[in-house]
């Protein structure tokens, strides 16, 4: 009697086991490939009527591409308006994006940063950022900027 309880309890087992592999399979097939962005086509909206500037010297983490390639871009933003395109720079063995940053005088508005990864086709957000505020700059290129992104969905 002890032999027949061990050989269903086993039995049990393996059904469990495969169970298991089924639904792990069936759940891994049912995941969606990740989506590559296309490169975006940020532009100044309007600089004529935003006549006065800030700087920006900002950099990435590791993580983020250490060495970025030409496809990828560093753009400002203020709400929804692209406000500065970054150019990408090296300097010291270091990829540093400098950036002109368009504003009027009267904005204080919150500055934040867009970066486009071509070989992950991917966008991230920066999680901080700077006030805008004339004559102004948001890192150098003796203490760029590092900053702290996460990926738009």
């Amino acid at each position: 009697m002890m032999k027949t309880v061990v050989t269903k309890r086993k039995f049990v087992g393996h059904i469990f086991v495969a169970f298991l592999l089924i639904c792990g399979t069936i759940a891994s097939c049912k995941k969606e490939p990740a989506v590559r962005k296309e490169a975006p086509n940020w532009s100044i909206t309007s600089a004529g009527d935003y006549p006065y500037t800030m700087t920006a010297v900002v950099t990435l983490p590791e993580m983020y591409g250490a060495a970025p390639t030409d496809g990828d871009q560093m753009a400002a933003f203020m709400g929804e308006d692209c406000r500065g395109i970054g150019t990408l720079n090296v300097v010291g063995g270091l990829p540093l994006y400098f950036i002109m940053i368009h504003g009027t005088a009267a904005e204080n508005t919150s500055v934040y940063f867009l970066y486009y990864n071509a070989t992950k086709g991917a966008i991230y957000k920066s999680k901080e950022g700077s006030k805008f505020a004339v004559d102004s700059s948001f890192g150098t290129v003796d203490s760029p900027e590092m900053l702290r992104l996460f990926k738009l969905p």
